[in-house]
């Protein structure tokens, strides 16, 4: 199947949590939020390249005030519809009143099964994780695609098959798991690192025997040499594009977060990048990523030691891979 264009919509960097591990350091950078003419504009061009479906994300996106015009008029183009969410801010009546928008499905994050694990890694009341743990239920119980994104940290990684459990009791359709390696506000965290063949076990052990009860998808950092799986960066070929409030465009997260875009959708169109994208793409990866690659095997610095290196090679952290692959 052809690869189609995807692109995320950062549409504010604002946010009432201030989860320690925050690669945007949301919340605390100032952004200016991204407006809805903006919005219009990038979504319409989107369509008319094929594009299918855009998530909204952030910051938390429910702090843009223009978040339900946002959704409405994706909806009424025919885009899939995805609101990327802490789940803080939304009750029933809030997520009706988007569905009714067109919402297609909602995506929480949630790092422990429990309100004590939660906390370690995203500080809040008790009431809020509640109020998580219900808005989850409600998006279930209204039709929507429902998935719960899991960063995995030294402090969950026991807590994995628990945070499954509890995704499948909730309904969800949908659970990933993200590797935690520090930047932004993560880099002050760098020891909650876990280990990335702990992680490899844990997914061998663990994710795979969940694999026919819930969709489960995660990625690497790191993985045994002669294991016959695509690890290589996505970049050279990418067909998503993060974009920030300010207009700057990304071919990955990990380098949005870094603040080095590929273009800016206020100065070159999405439809004009797109044409040229193998192009962009090209002198991106050769000025940006490479340099990285060559001085530490990777885009970020994942751990990869001497010792291990002669057993494990390093895996682009965006990929998403499925239990019965590894």
């Amino acid at each position: 199947m052809k690869n189609k264009i995807q692109i995320d919509l950062n549409v504010t960097n604002n946010c009432n949590f201030r989860c320690r591990h925050c690669c945007f350091n949301s919340g605390v950078l100032k952004m200016e939020e991204m407006t809805l003419p903006f919005v219009r504009k990038v979504l319409k061009e989107f369509k008319e390249l094929g594009g299918e479906k855009v998530d909204f994300t952030g910051g938390e996106p429910m702090l843009n005030k223009n978040i339900l015009p946002m959704i409405r008029f994706g909806s009424k183009l025919g885009l899939r519809t995805k609101i990327v969410s802490n789940g803080s801010l939304l009750n029933a009546d809030k997520l009706a009143e988007l569905k009714k928008a067109g919402l297609w499905g909602l995506s929480v994050s949630i790092d422990g099964s429990t309100y004590k694990k939660f906390n370690l890694i995203r500080p809040v009341h008790s009431k809020v994780y509640q109020n998580v743990i219900k808005t989850i239920k409600t998006s279930v119980i209204l039709g929507l695609y429902t998935k719960i994104n899991t960063v995995v940290f030294k402090q969950n990684i026991d807590d994995i098959e628990n945070i499954i459990k509890q995704a499948i009791k909730l309904g969800v359709q949908e659970v990933r798991f993200c590797f935690f390696t520090p930047q932004g506000r993560g880099l002050a965290i760098d020891s909650f690192r876990a280990s990335p063949v702990e992680w490899l076990k844990k997914i061998r052990t663990t994710l795979k025997k969940y694999d026919k009860q819930i969709k489960i998808v995660f990625g690497l950092s790191m993985i045994e040499k002669n294991k016959k799986i695509n690890t290589s960066c996505l970049i050279p070929d990418s067909y998503m594009l993060q974009i920030l409030p300010d207009g700057g465009a990304y071919p990955c997260v990990l380098f949005a977060a870094e603040g080095k875009s590929i273009v800016n959708l206020n100065e070159v169109s999405l439809k004009k990048y797109w044409s040229n994208r193998k192009k962009y793409l090209s002198n991106y990866y050769k000025n940006i990523v490479k340099p990285l690659f060559d001085n530490q095997g990777n885009c970020l610095d994942i751990g990869l030691t001497k010792a291990k290196s002669k057993e494990y090679k390093c895996v682009c952290i965006e990929r998403a891979y499925k239990p019965s692959e590894i």
